[in-house]
């Protein structure tokens, strides 16, 4: 810990603890108390969000205690309260080491429960709670490290538990009590016997505390490890799809749709759209890896998930104007599926089928009308680069589809028939630019 957040928990000044731990400096061995370096402290800074004013401009760097440094200082400072501050303190580093030790055991819990069967139940209650503490840690520990390490632990470890899940028994995938009583299947009542079926008890606990994360690491304002959240969800996507394990790739792409949802909601309370960008930057990672393999059903399906939330930006435009750029991340990642999709020689229908998605998502017509409030030249822009590689792979069918959409656009109002036409005379020069 810090010199001044243990100076605010022993109210006294930062400098008056510095002074006194130097007057005995012979009780603080470097095990016990250590000087962080310019480079160590500006770290620190970034990592808990602080600036240099908000820790009164030191011109010198922080010291840091450790756990046996707090104890020391008790006796330095001849206080009551930090004496009893102290033993607070220090009984918290022994929870949370005993917590984190406890965790990394959880990869050998999983692989112990498919050799041992007597104290099943046991186990499973064990890891249960183990995720149910890191993500209790995760929301009061300070640090962005830690917390990343967690996020990272929680993809990890399911993971590894897919890789493993063939050589469990059928008895392992029952809903317990106590399985049952965990407040992550509290709301999946009416689903156990789905869940059971397609045994994905744990697949549901830990992508529900994934998704859970995310929404309060964006409400505490930490969007990068919040970016992390949608990392964790496609590289466990990958590994499912890898293993052939249909129900959690499933299970995974509803929770890319919770992720969107929860970002949305928060975009229109706070004009802070990041998080969206992201679960759809992560989304069509996912649907590219598909792709690759082939899997057909599952493009189609997350396709239609992007129109539908896609759509749902759109008409929220109308509420919130930065969500215009959240149509052309739609936009930006449907032509890079539409480009895959066209290289690797997919069915023509499947690509008509993305390709009108594209261009719903694209028009300016609101219920047959042009709506200025949504005209956005990013989305023609799009459009354009997308007719070039059409243009480019003398793709005519593909390319007269675009440009009649944005013809239509000609009619109502008078901006989105500027950038209309704008976005068509640029593409004619590019075309003539091509042009041998």
């Amino acid at each position: 810990m810090l010199d001044s957040d243990l100076a605010e928990l022993y109210q006294v000044e930062t400098k008056a603890l510095n002074r006194a731990m130097k007057r005995n400096a012979d009780r603080f061995p470097d095990e016990f108390m250590f000087h962080l370096t310019p480079d160590e402290a500006e770290s620190l800074r970034y990592q808990i969000g602080t600036s240099n004013a908000a820790r009164g401009g030191r011109r010198y760097g922080p010291y840091a205690f450790t756990e046996h440094g707090v104890a020391m200082l008790s006796s330095v400072l001849r206080s009551k309260r930090a004496v009893l501050m102290s033993i607070l303190i220090v009984n918290g580093f022994v929870r949370l080491r005993g917590i984190l030790a406890t965790h990394r055991d959880l990869a050998q819990a999983i692989e112990d429960l498919r050799r041992k069967q007597a104290e099943q139940g046991e186990q499973i209650t064990a890891i249960i709670e183990t995720i149910n503490q890191l993500h209790d840690i995760l929301q009061y520990v300070r640090f962005k490290e830690p917390k990343a390490d967690i996020i990272h632990k929680f993809g990890k470890s399911l993971r590894f538990y897919l890789t493993r899940k063939k050589s469990f028994p059928h008895g392992y995938f029952g809903l317990g009590g106590e399985i049952r009583k965990d407040i992550s299947f509290r709301t999946l009542a009416a689903k156990f016997p789905q869940v059971e079926a397609e045994q994905t008890f744990y697949e549901q606990k830990v992508l529900r505390i994934i998704g859970t994360s995310y929404l309060l690491l964006m409400q505490d304002g930490h969007f990068d490890l919040a970016s992390m959240c949608g990392s964790e969800l496609l590289e466990t996507g990958k590994t499912a799809a890898e293993l052939y394990d249909k129900h959690a790739v499933s299970a995974v792409i509803l929770h890319f749709n919770t992720l969107l949802r929860y970002g949305i909601n928060h975009g229109l309370k706070t004009k802070e759209i990041r998080n969206v960008h992201n679960t759809i930057f992560h989304y069509s990672q996912l649907i590219d890896f598909l792709i690759k393999r082939n899997e057909v059903e599952r493009i189609v399906e997350c396709c239609n998930y992007f129109a539908f939330y896609g759509k749902e930006v759109r008409r929220l435009t109308h509420s919130e104007a930065s969500f215009i750029f959240l149509i052309d991340a739609f936009a930006t990642e449907l032509k890079k599926i539409l480009i895959t999709l066209h290289d690797n020689r997919f069915d023509r229908e499947l690509q008509l089928m993305v390709l009108k998605i594209f261009n719903e998502l694209n028009s300016h017509q609101e219920n047959g009308t042009a709506d200025h409030r949504i005209a956005n030249n990013g989305s023609r822009l799009i459009q354009i680069s997308l007719c070039l590689y059409y243009i480019y792979k003398m793709e005519e069918e593909f390319n007269e589809i675009i440009i009649q959409t944005m013809i239509s656009d000609f009619s109502g109002s008078p901006v989105a028939t500027s950038i209309t036409f704008a976005a068509i005379w640029s593409l004619t020069a590019s075309v003539i630019s091509l042009s041998p």
